[in-house]
């Protein structure tokens, strides 16, 4: 009763989880188990999933990054949040942040994997990257022109009234130093 209870509970969320998660034979890579999250990103059926491989299903972007995992989860028995690339049965991209750990089922041994999609945090951090690059680049320019502007440019603060900028024009028409 105890281990229906406990199967019961980690069915429920197994199932239930919005991270990827699928068990496959250590032996030969092959499903045996494989979440609703995991089959929908898919786009497979569960049964074309179970006892098949990644690589029957062709999600691995690289063969040679499927390699590395799994020759690292046969090596060591776990992979650690390894950021890899993956496609879905439509062809779709992904980004996926993995982490592996290798099981007993049945006194045979199995990787639990975990996947997370972070395919829209990558597509941020790329954009932020390039904004970042575009602000630098604006501020350059804008540096350039104010510092060569022949009409006298500055910046008060209002709180103040001290200068924060100015350009040569400015300094060299006050006659005093830029730091004075």
């Amino acid at each position: 009763t105890a281990l229906a209870k406990t199967e019961a509970r980690f069915s429920g969320a197994f199932q239930a989880s919005p991270i990827f998660i699928a068990v496959a034979r250590m032996r030969d890579g092959r499903f045996v188990l494989a979440n609703d999250a995991f089959v929908n990103w898919t786009g497979y059926r569960r049964d074309e999933i179970i006892g098949r491989s990644t690589a029957d299903l062709t999600v691995w972007e690289r063969k040679e990054d499927r390699e590395a995992f799994w020759e690292q989860a046969r090596r060591t028995g776990s992979v650690r949040q390894s950021e890899c690339r993956f496609r879905n049965r439509e062809g779709r991209r992904f980004t996926m942040l993995l982490s592996a750990e290798r099981i007993q089922l049945n006194h045979v041994p199995h990787l639990l994997t975990l996947a997370l999609d972070i395919t829209e945090r990558k597509q941020a951090e790329a954009e932020l990257r390039a904004s970042e690059a575009r602000l630098r680049e604006s501020e350059a320019r804008f540096s350039v022109a104010f510092q060569a502007s022949p009409v006298f440019i500055n910046i008060l603060r209002l709180s103040d009234r001290r200068y924060v900028w100015a350009n040569d024009a400015f300094v060299n028409r006050l006659g005093y130093s830029r730091e004075e």
